[in-house]
């Protein structure tokens, strides 16, 4: 499972917020993933990439809130944690660190 975070809405859409949204945008694109599903707070779409089974989510939930889709999706698709990929704006940096 891949999801790519970001903000819903026309407003949002050029924002740095959507970097997960537009990184999964391009991969459905490479993919011709063309079929989207709403599901569980998100959008969904599956593909198969080299033999494997690749589900990638856009959470319609807001980035702070995108727990509540990507938990119920991945009890739904039976995917463990290490198998979720999260695509999101920030870098992960030691606490106090810039």
């Amino acid at each position: 499972m891949i999801v790519g975070l970001g903000n819903p809405g026309r407003q949002y859409e050029e924002s740095k917020h959507n970097t997960g949204f537009r990184v999964v945008d391009e991969l459905a694109k490479r993919w011709h993933v063309t079929l989207w599903q709403d599901r569980m707070e998100a959008l969904v779409a599956q593909t198969t990439v080299d033999g494997e089974k690749v589900i990638l989510v856009k959470p319609q939930t807001y980035m702070n809130e995108s727990g509540r889709a990507v938990g119920p999706l991945m009890r739904w698709y039976k995917i463990d944690q290490p198998d979720v990929y999260v695509i999101y704006d920030d870098m992960d940096l030691a606490v106090g660190r810039l």
